[in-house]
């Protein structure tokens, strides 16, 4: 059980723009307290759960599927006590304290290396207590993982730098990319919160939130999502395993934007699916961890083999689609999702209005039978055939660009890439 309870707590960490901050409960601890929410159940921040929480809720336990916590951010630089590595002194400066979770803190910060313009990144610690405990161990392997993902892609989270990551007495110290957009939820509440924005067929018309927003644009920062999880299947052989609107982020220079994956904390291996075996859950395994709102039938019926395929992404990509395109929210986003995703029908889904193709798309990846679903590939490419067909040039050229060529970020500065042991 102390493993169980470590893999989970070390799983997620947190989060901070582009590096966001959660402190991240025990999905099967003791905590009951009684939330009443407000939002609609799309906007709400969803908790991740391991495989001992997961097995309680699916035996009927009454688990919060909502986390409670959120992102504390300090304006204060004078109530910063932490120094950046010596690697990183000559380069950066902390300009503020973005936010903290159980486990460390996220950093804003400037690059002094640059003089051109101002460009910021976000610099995690990692704080653990004990220097060789499994959670330790866990944390390598994230940042491992974030290491593999450098330069491979724009749209997945990877660390940034030279050194990207340096351990020292504070704890684990990470570079990655400023995303300023804040999180993919985010957005889908400014389109609920928009008078319009959801029309009287249940199609939501972004344009209505900016008028550069069609339904093209928005269908390019899906794009965005699919290739940031094809890399990370392509780059490192690992499924990402809890795709969330949570787990998007945005980075925008006025109406240009792009959308990036974070969050690779309970990526898993599908080679090592064998494992699911053993008695207790190993590192890397896929199995019956994630958001329960996100995770798919297979996950819920236990199939190693089911649970292992890059069909799981998939389903969780069909989510987060369903929510940029529709009004409505998925039935099984009510009720014991044990019960209702497996009792779910996408073909008599009474929110998909209508048979143009991107309500095919959405019925495609949400079919309850893995194997029916379409790979990630067949599916750029079918975004790229809806984008077209929305005679959008500027979409269609958007489709072809990095997000600095797009205008929708600076690229990183060559001067971080150096070497430097600072002072």
């Amino acid at each position: 059980m102390w493993l169980a309870s470590v893999l989970f707590l070390a799983s997620a960490i947190w989060r901070g723009r582009g590096a966001r901050v959660d402190s991240r409960e025990d999905a099967h601890s003791d905590h009951k307290e009684a939330v009443t929410y407000r939002e609609a159940p799309e906007l709400l921040k969803y908790r991740t759960f391991n495989e001992t929480g997961m097995r309680l809720l699916i035996s009927g336990a009454d688990l919060p599927l909502v986390a409670s916590s959120s992102l504390v951010e300090e304006d204060s630089k004078a109530k910063l006590l932490e120094k950046l590595p010596k690697e990183w002194r000559s380069k950066l400066e902390i300009v503020k304290q973005l936010g903290r979770g159980a486990f460390g803190k996220v950093f804003l910060c400037k690059v002094l290396c640059e003089s051109d313009s101002d460009v910021y990144v976000s610099v995690k610690l990692i704080q653990t207590e004990v220097p060789f405990s499994p959670m330790k161990l866990w944390i390598k392997r994230e940042v491992q993982l974030l290491e593999t993902m450098q330069d491979y892609s724009d749209f997945c989270i990877s660390t940034i730098g030279s050194p990207s990551s340096v351990d020292n007495k504070d704890g684990t110290w990470i570079m990655m990319p400023f995303m300023n957009g804040g999180e993919l939820r985010d957005l889908v509440r400014r389109c609920r919160n928009t008078e319009g924005c959801r029309n009287f067929n249940n199609r939501l018309d972004w344009t209505k939130v900016n008028p550069q927003w069609n339904t093209a644009y928005i269908l390019v920062l899906f794009h965005d999502i699919v290739a940031g999880v094809e890399a990370l299947h392509e780059q490192s052989g690992m499924l990402h395993a809890d795709l969330k609107l949570e787990n998007v982020m945005l980075n925008c220079r006025g109406d240009k934007c792009y959308a990036a994956v974070i969050d690779l904390g309970i990526a898993c291996n599908p080679q090592l699916w064998m494992l699911r075996k053993l008695p207790l859950p190993m590192p890397g395994v896929c199995g019956r961890s994630g958001t329960p709102r996100y995770l798919p039938p297979e996950v819920y019926k236990g199939s190693a083999w089911a649970m292992s395929s890059p069909a799981r992404d998939v389903w969780a990509l069909g989510i987060i689609l369903y929510f940029l395109m529709y009004g409505g929210v998925p039935p099984f986003f009510h009720g014991n999702p044990a019960e209702v995703i497996l009792e779910y029908d996408v073909r008599a889904d009474p929110n998909i209005p209508g048979t143009k193709e991107v309500d095919e798309l959405v019925r495609e990846m949400l079919t309850s039978d893995y194997t029916k679903r379409p790979s990630l590939a067949e599916i750029r490419m079918k975004l790229e055939d809806l984008i077209e067909l929305e005679d959008s040039p500027e979409a269609m050229t958007m489709l072809r660009q990095s997000p600095a060529e797009r205008g929708a970020a600076v690229a990183t500065p060559e001067c971080l890439q150096t070497p430097d042991g600072g002072n």
